[in-house]
């Protein structure tokens, strides 16, 4: 109850007083750290076999080493209630329904507040939920839009993420410097310009000083909350050079010096 009160509270899921056609089924799966988490199975009514995916591209171990060097600082953020961040499209919200009954009694006080809040016992989800199949695409392809605004226009001087040219550092060519990242995004002074780099909801934010990357990462995190993304403060690992704040990140590009 207290997971789904959660979701309730947030405006996630609601009764908008249209005709709901289907129920999804939900229940809790235990974690390792006496916690639980809340599944949504999408899969039950059959809503899953309604609707299509399709494949993307998420960046990976190599994605990240091109772009970066041995004297690269990079910090680490983390997007909160990531596919909840993202609207449902309209059409699927009379399938996406929950019936409240079973958890919440309207006799105690507290429950009462909460079916209050959601309008009622029948609710339905308005955001993208875990379990539907194009929650993934759509919240990453949205994520990916807000991630070329925080980058923004790289002829300005005052954009942490600006570049001036790329330098192409290829294995096999006459002037091949295995130092050197492969791919570099330069700076009119000459240094590796601040990048950013996101697996689903996990972003690392590199730059060529511990201020530029910063002040790339408080670019990242004012954008993002300007436009209604949740950031998870508690996951968030201060710039650093060395695996002393990357050894726990559980992202597929966690790499060490």
């Amino acid at each position: 109850a207290a997971k789904l009160g959660k979701v309730i509270k947030r405006g996630y899921v609601l009764n908008s007083g249209i005709r709901l056609l289907s129920l999804i089924k939900y229940f809790a799966v235990p974690k390792a750290d006496s916690d639980y988490r809340m599944v949504y199975d999408a899969t039950a009514n059959e809503l899953n076999d309604a609707v299509w995916a399709p494949s993307f591209w998420l960046p990976t171990v190599e994605t990240l080493v091109r772009y970066i060097d041995a004297s690269t600082w990079m910090m680490d953020k983390d997007i909160g209630d990531m596919f909840l961040n993202f609207p449902l499209d309209k059409r699927v919200w009379p399938y996406t329904g929950l019936d409240l009954g079973n958890l919440f009694d309207e006799t105690l006080e507290a429950d009462a507040v909460i079916l209050e809040k959601a309008g009622g016992r029948w609710v339905h989800w308005i955001r993208c939920l875990m379990g539907f199949k194009p929650s993934p695409y759509n919240s990453i392809k949205t994520t990916l839009v807000v991630e070329e605004v925080v980058k923004g226009d790289r002829h300005s001087e005052s954009n942490p993420y600006q570049w001036d040219h790329v330098r192409l550092n290829l294995p096999g060519s006459a002037d091949y410097d295995p130092t050197l990242s492969w791919i570099s995004k330069i700076r009119k002074d000459g240094l590796v310009a601040s990048d950013l780099f996101t697996f689903v909801d996990d972003e690392r934010v590199s730059g060529s000083t511990r201020e530029l990357a910063r002040e790339a990462g408080h670019r990242l995190g004012y954008i993002q909350a300007y436009l209604c993304i949740q950031d998870s403060a508690r996951k968030m690992r201060p710039c650093s050079r060395s695996e002393e704040h990357t050894s726990e990140l559980q992202s597929p590009y966690v790499i060490s010096y």
